[in-house]
């Protein structure tokens, strides 16, 4: 029979972090879980540290092969999914609780999901909650308002479509948006996952790529009338901001 949850995990070089997401996935009270384990051929022991949890995680799928990013990785992983429902999460991230997936369960046996693509929640960054905007809105349209750590997609949506891994950052915003019509997006009212700190998307040093790809998937979906107010905004800071970084940093070395 196969598994009501797929947890999926990309990593390299994870070794020292992984043991936070290893023990979070070995203490749910809910066990009809698999978690598909994508490494990117690290040169640390990520590997061995996650299959020494073989018998606290018994639905494991391990894979380590070169990709070229957390896109690519994710894409490799798709082919192994058995659940019903996928969520993503870093190796540095975790559950919130030890009854999160078995609460969600009784969620989703509780409420008709038939015709739902998407069950969203809010998640935790540190002492901040990120909160999932659901209903939709046409914020939707300018940035991601879904927290991805907290957001399940039904498996189906991934027989017809896989992640663009020309995208190294916003890719799960480009995937949101492009299937958002195979289904409705619910909200579920309890934190599900807690992000690690410090993940790509938060540091400065990325700022400006990150909102270049968020501004071109902006423009490719809803078009200029969306694209030329927040997106453009953040980009032309994040961009200036990197640039008098770099200028900064150069000026040492004069």
């Amino acid at each position: 029979m196969s598994p009501l949850f797929t947890i999926i995990t990309s990593t390299y070089n994870a070794a020292e972090v992984l043991p936070g997401l290893l023990d979070s996935l070995a203490s749910q009270t809910y066990c009809d879980y698999q978690w598909i384990i994508q490494d990117g051929a690290s040169s640390d022991n990520t590997v061995e540290v996650a299959r020494s949890y073989a018998e606290k995680i018994p639905q494991m799928s391990i894979e380590s092969a070169p990709d070229s990013g957390i896109y690519n990785a994710w894409n490799n992983a798709l082919a192994r999914i058995e659940g019903e429902w996928v969520l993503f999460l870093g190796a540095d991230d975790a559950f919130m609780r030890e009854d999160s997936l078995e609460q969600l369960a009784a969620f989703i046996q509780e409420v008709p999901v038939d015709d739902v693509a998407y069950i969203a929640s809010d998640v935790m960054l540190g002492s901040r909650l990120l909160q999932a905007e659901v209903p939709l809105t046409n914020k939707l349209k300018r940035q991601m308002t879904l927290p991805h750590q907290g957001l399940l997609h039904r498996s189906s949506l991934f027989k017809t479509n896989t992640f663009l891994d020309s995208y190294k950052i916003a890719g799960d915003y480009d995937f949101l948006v492009r299937t958002l019509t195979y289904g409705k997006v619910i909200k579920y009212p309890q934190v599900v996952s807690r992000m690690g700190e410090g993940g790509v998307s938060q540091q400065w040093c990325f700022k400006s790529q990150m909102h270049r790809e968020y501004l071109s998937i902006v423009y490719k979906h809803f078009g200029l009338r969306f694209s030329i107010g927040s997106p453009f905004a953040k980009f032309l800071f994040s961009s200036t901001f990197s640039f008098f970084q770099r200028f900064l940093s150069c000026r040492q070395y004069l």
